[in-house]
């Protein structure tokens, strides 16, 4: 079986920014509001580890004065666009600093200057050039496959959310946190969050009071100590495993029948998650779709072949998949599904963490993998180069190569 990340060097991702952000970077501050843009490049750190040093090191009030486009992988070496308060600039001097640390590093680099925060929706997408080792025969043929398949045919994977997303590398599940935050059961999400997060120093009094067995008067609290961004990335996680859901059962769907539209396929996912989870609620349900995220579903090659028809494509761009939230559209089997959870839009309205809105939205169920490259270094290593839109995982469409 192919292994990936056996060395930082094996995986390596570089932002690609919106053409209209990057061509107004200027040599000098602007007149009015000005931020400093600096190239973020790091080996084998985490991004909230990236994020704590640079907000200490640049001496940043609070978290929002970084502005990032996006989260990076821990065990890779990645290169992303950030932007700092004009003040900052000044921790820059020499133009570039490096930081070290025991098992990897972080290099800064001031690039110039901008009249725009860097946010996510400024992201492109994102480039990367991944080493698989030890392939099968079976993989091998797959990779060959596609690499063939992509001369002729847009190659489109489904878009799941990865492990990454979830915690899974850290052996725990970050949806239980999402749900409880989501069930306002502020208890269960602080000792959760302690469990899981044994290095923030925002929960060091919480974890020396459960430490001890004492009780929590004011689980709230602790909670608002907490990094927003990491506190929306664990409601995050829930969604984005009810979006891992309905888009296996649609994948599903899609490998017995071809290539459906919106309206044939949606009806037809309330019957397949009716069969699928009828029964099952709440936690008992919500630990039966994690089980059965790790067991996703990949397009066939007939799928992928039969996408040479414009109209078939045209078709499967037009599916989505829930991100659950107090404003989103859902279909009827969607909403059977967040029933069955004991969970109804209006639980997404967070009042009491009002810096976490969740209004939710929709998701390209499918994606297309641009530039792919194939090359191998033996017969049983290879390097695969592509490009992918903002918000998706190099892994999934990894996973979807090696089954061609």
């Amino acid at each position: 079986m192919a292994r990936l990340k056996q060395t930082p060097e094996d995986f390596i991702v570089e932002e690609v920014p919106l053409r209209a952000w990057e061509e107004k970077i200027l040599p000098e501050p602007p007149v009015g509001e000005a931020y400093a843009v600096v190239l973020v490049e790091k080996r084998n750190v985490s991004h909230f580890t990236m994020s704590r040093f640079l907000q200490r090191a640049f001496r940043l009030k609070r978290e929002s004065e970084l502005g990032m486009a996006g989260i990076k992988d821990k065990i890779a070496v990645t290169k992303q666009y950030a932007t700092v308060p004009l003040r900052a600039a000044r921790f820059l001097e020499a133009g570039e600093r490096v930081f070290t640390r025991s098992d990897g590093w972080i290099r800064v680099t001031l690039l110039g200057y901008h009249s725009e925060r860097l946010t996510i929706g400024k992201l492109r997408g994102n480039r990367f050039t991944i080493r698989l080792r030890d392939l099968s025969r079976r993989e091998a043929e797959s990779l060959e496959t596609a690499g063939s398949l992509s001369e002729t045919v847009e190659l489109v994977y489904p878009n799941y959310f990865g492990d990454q997303r979830f915690g899974l590398t850290a052996g725990e599940h970050n949806a239980w946190i999402g749900y409880a935050l989501v069930r306002k059961d502020w208890e269960e999400a602080l000792r959760l969050l302690v469990e899981n997060e044994r290095e923030d120093p925002a929960l060091h009094e919480a974890r020396e009071i459960l430490k001890r067995g004492g009780m929590i008067a004011d689980p709230l609290a602790h909670l608002r100590r907490m990094s927003r961004r990491k506190r929306l990335l664990y409601l995050s996680s829930l969604q984005s495993l009810v979006s891992n859901t309905i888009l296996h059962y649609l994948t599903l769907l899609l490998n017995e029948r071809g290539v459906l539209s919106a309206d044939d396929a949606y009806p037809l996912l309330g019957d397949r998650l009716r069969e699928a989870y009828a029964g099952l609620q709440h936690e008992a349900l919500l630990e039966r779709l994690m089980r059965d995220d790790q067991q996703r579903v990949f397009l066939t090659r007939r799928v992928e072949a039969s996408l040479t028809d414009e109209h078939l494509r045209e078709k499967l761009y037009t599916l989505t998949t829930p991100l659950p939230g107090y404003d989103s559209p859902l279909t009827k089997a969607e909403e059977w599904l967040l029933h069955q959870l004991g969970l109804g839009k209006d639980d997404f309205i967070l009042r009491q963490l009002p810096d976490m809105p969740a209004p939710g939205g929709r998701r390209s169920a499918y994606n297309r993998i641009h530039d792919l490259q194939v090359q191998f270094e033996d017969a049983h290593t290879v390097v695969v180069r592509f490009t992918l839109r903002t918000g998706s995982y190099a892994t999934i469409a990894i996973d979807q190569l090696l089954t061609l």
